[in-house]
């Protein structure tokens, strides 16, 4: 959270004027936050002269004009572009920047909105253990902290577990992929492997992946 109020409860917006196209608000309803709506028939285009929602002066300068200076912003909150630039941070921009504040852009530096390091790592920097997100590369025995601890019992055969010290969850014998698509599995030198959507990214699919389990 930053100095200016609670993140959470700051997400939606239903004030014409204040600067964010809140969930209820539209061109129609409110060309302020929103932007003025295209014409008829048209759909939006930017270079057309209207600014129209989603364009804004972050991604459509030409019909938008340029951002204003969005350092004030943090200034006043330093969340804002060390953390995330939320709602609460675009109604504060929208009254301090001395022109209009850009919308949520994958790519244009501030990580806002419902951009987060999985849907737009430009601006959200690459994802990491400890973050909250088990994302790609990372696993239970990697990171618990993101993906919750390894167990026996869970129906997965996760890393560290075999059919010796996990029968209930590692077929006894396994090799290869046939039949163990989205588990982990047994290479015929006994080395562990994939099955898994992820393990191409990651380069430990089971020799046979490509045979049995590609999408």
């Amino acid at each position: 959270e930053g100095k200016l109020g609670c993140v959470k409860d700051c997400t939606s917006s239903t004030s014409c004027g204040d600067g964010i196209c809140g969930t209820t608000e539209t061109c129609a309803k409110c060309a302020k936050d929103c932007g003025l709506c295209a014409p008829t028939g048209k759909a939006p285009s930017c270079g057309d002269g209207v600014c129209t929602a989603p364009e804004d002066c972050g991604n459509c300068v030409q019909d938008c004009g340029k951002c204003g200076n969005i350092a004030c912003t943090c200034d006043g909150d330093s969340y804002c572009c060390k953390t995330k630039f939320d709602a609460t941070c675009q109604k504060d921009c929208a009254a301090c920047a001395g022109g209009p504040c850009p919308g949520q852009t994958c790519g244009d530096g501030l990580c806002q909105g419902t951009e987060d390091c999985i849907n737009c790592s430009k601006d959200c920097g690459a994802c990491k253990c400890g973050d909250g997100k088990c994302t790609t590369g990372e696993d239970c025995a990697k990171c618990p902290g993101d993906c919750g601890a390894c167990k026996c019992g869970n129906g997965k055969c996760e890393p560290g577990e075999d059919s010796t010290s996990c029968p209930a969850d590692c077929k006894a014998g396994t090799v290869g992929c046939k039949d163990n698509c989205g588990d982990s599995s047994k290479e015929a030198d006994g080395s562990s492997c994939w099955c898994d959507d992820l393990c191409a990214e990651n380069g430990d699919c089971c020799s046979d992946y490509e045979t049995y389990c590609a999408p």
